[in-house]
């Protein structure tokens, strides 16, 4: 009996493909990511290491050349374990694939032997103040830089890795291929060892070896392909660089903005509490200058504008000054009181 669409999408909702390698494929093992400091100036930290081992385990991840996305997945990254501070996983290429034999060429012969994981994070811890880097108001410190005796540089957790390829050279030093089944097949085949006196042999072998892969793969790639790929990575690694810089100039400006809204501030409140003495000085001005006047001019009311308030007050003294004493002199024992006429000051 035939099962139903419906009964069918029930039973595999939610289950996610094995990655295991099938017979015959290339399998190796390689470093993926460790705590130490990466080109970036990043550092994984604990958690990081082991989400994505997690993801490795209950999932898998696609094993990409050269982080190309445009391009499908070559192989998988299967079984991960950490260990000494650093995730180790394996990944197999089936011999079904198209770029078999030249990823197992240039693997056995030690041409490539660099990896790179491709991820995003949620958590950019600076290592010098704890903040986020990108927090500018309360982070003032640029990745690489010096600060007394210790560099500042990203701590990076919380993070979904992608996919991890195979590169010239990755980001994390130590990011290699550390065991693989077809390494030991050239020694084998080359009736080399690791043993002490031979270790020169397999050198001088390996590095004759490594030449002539080296030549046969320039025979084979068409110099137009070479030189698209060569203008492709210039473009893209001068897009990294000013990107990189305009950030960097952009934090400096942040830092200079913060600190100059900070005396800002200081000034303001400065200002405000001013501006308030002022007020006050000018409301008793103002009080004065109305209480001088009154004997001229019962109805005035002093100016608001303080430069006003003082030529007022100059003019109401002066008047002040040309008024009689008020003294009485005495003619025939009559008392003879000079009287200015009321208009005769009025403003």
């Amino acid at each position: 009996m035939r099962a139903t669409l419906a009964e069918t999408n029930q039973v595999h909702k939610g289950e996610i493909m094995p990655k295991k390698p099938t017979q015959g494929a290339l399998i190796a093992e390689a470093l993926l990511i460790d705590k130490n400091l990466t080109s970036y100036n990043t550092k994984f930290k604990d958690g990081a290491l082991v989400q994505v081992m997690q993801k490795i385990n209950e999932e898998g991840l696609p094993l990409l050349m050269s982080h190309n996305t445009e391009k499908f997945p070559v192989g998988a990254w299967f079984e991960a374990t950490v260990k000494d501070e650093a995730v180790f996983s394996k990944f197999f290429v089936p011999r079904e694939i198209n770029e078999y034999d030249d990823i197992k060429a240039r693997i056995e012969t030690g041409i490539l032997d660099s990896v790179s994981i491709g991820f995003s994070a949620k958590v950019h811890e600076c290592s010098i103040c704890g903040n986020d880097i990108y927090d500018f108001e309360n982070c003032e410190h640029i990745p690489g830089k010096q600060y007394g005796d210790e560099t500042c540089c990203v701590m990076l957790d919380d993070i979904k890795p992608s996919e991890a390829s195979l590169v010239y050279s990755g980001a994390v030093p130590a990011a290699k291929i550390v065991d693989t089944d077809v390494k030991s097949e050239f020694f084998v085949k080359n009736e080399l060892n690791f043993s002490e006196g031979q270790l020169e042999v397999v050198q001088h072998k390996c590095t004759y070896h490594i030449c002539n892969e080296t030549q046969n793969e320039g025979e084979n790639m068409p110099e137009e392909k070479f030189q698209e790929l060569q203008t492709k990575f210039d473009e893209l690694n001068s897009k990294f660089m000013n990107t990189r810089e305009e950030l960097v100039t952009a934090k400096e400006e942040a830092i200079q903005f913060k600190e100059k809204a900070s005396k800002y501030d200081e000034v303001s409140e400065k200002l405000q509490d001013v501006e308030s003495k002022y007020s006050e000085y000018v409301q008793k001005l103002q009080e004065k200058v109305e209480a001088l006047a009154a004997p001229f001019d019962a109805n005035y009311k002093a100016p608001e504008d303080i430069e006003a308030i003082f030529a007022d007050i100059e003019k109401f003294v002066e008047e002040a000054k040309a008024l009689p004493t008020g003294q009485q002199s005495h003619v025939e024992d009559e008392e003879v009181e000079y009287q200015v006429p009321a208009d005769a000051f009025k403003v």
